[in-house]
C-alpha cells in the first residue's frame, strides 16, 4: 500500500458496529469491525489483544483494512 493512501485511511474519523467496547481478558484478543463515518464503503477490523508472555498487562490495537 502507498504510504499516501496509509495516511488517508489511518486519519479518517471511524466508527465499530458496537457502541460499547470491552477490553480483552489476559491472553484473549477480540475483534470489532467497523467504518469511515462518511463513507460507508471503507471498512476496517480492529483487533485488540492481550496476549503478552512479558509484560501480561499490555494492551494493543492493531487497525486493519
Amino acid at each position: 500500500m502507498e504510504n499516501d493512501r496509509y495516511v488517508e485511511l489511518h486519519q479518517l474519523p471511524k466508527v465499530t458496529n458496537k457502541s460499547k467496547l470491552y477490553c480483552a481478558l489476559p491472553g484473549e484478543q477480540q475483534i470489532y469491525y467497523g467504518h469511515a463515518v462518511f463513507n460507508d464503503k471503507e471498512l476496517f477490523k480492529v483487533i485488540q489483544v492481550r496476549k503478552g508472555h512479558i509484560r501480561k498487562k499490555d494492551l494493543t490495537y492493531v487497525l486493519m483494512w
